[in-house]
Formats: C-alpha cells, structure tokens, sequence
C-alpha cells in the first residue's frame, strides 16, 4: 500500500501497533493459569485484530492502495478474526 507521509506515521503505525499486539496478547494469555484468563487475552487479541480490519478500511477509503492489496491484507486479519473467534468459542464448551 502507498501511504503519505503523515499517515505512514498515524494510520500506519496504528496498524503496526495493533498488528504486534495480536501475538502478544496471545502469548501473554498463554502464561495465565486459567482458562478465563487466556480467554480474555484471546479477546483482546481479536479486539485488535478488527482494529487493523477497521485501518485498512478506512487506508483504502482514502486511496492509499490498490485494491488487490486491501483485499490481501483485509482477508488474512479478517481470517485471523475468525480463527481467534472459533478458539474463543472452543474453550467456552
């Protein structure tokens, strides 16, 4: 994707910090000694997870790529989205 400049330091870096935060919130909850506790990380992990969704979404509203390069990244983090759901919904039964 192509970004300004000044987006390249906000949209961007939100997106790499939300992005960072999916596998160590992940890890993080593997260390905890319930399985509530990872649960809650599981859900902060997918909570960020949309977050990155939501901007690449609003990167392409803004033209800052092509759309074959949205839909490559929107897909993956929207699989990771429905994977991290369904591992959540595994540990509930």
């Amino acid at each position: 994707m192509t970004w300004p400049k000044f987006e390249l330091y906000e949209n961007g870096s939100q997106i790499r910090r939300a992005s960072k935060s999916i596998c160590n919130n992940i890890g993080e909850g593997h260390t905890k000694k319930s399985v509530n506790e990872f649960k809650l990380y599981l859900t902060y992990a997918l909570a960020s997870a949309e977050e990155v969704t939501i901007c690449l979404d609003f990167a392409y509203d803004c033209g800052y790529g092509t759309k074959e390069q949205y839909e490559y990244f929107f897909d993956g983090y929207k699989t990771i989205c429905k994977q991290l759901t369904k591992y959540i919904q595994s540990l509930n039964r």
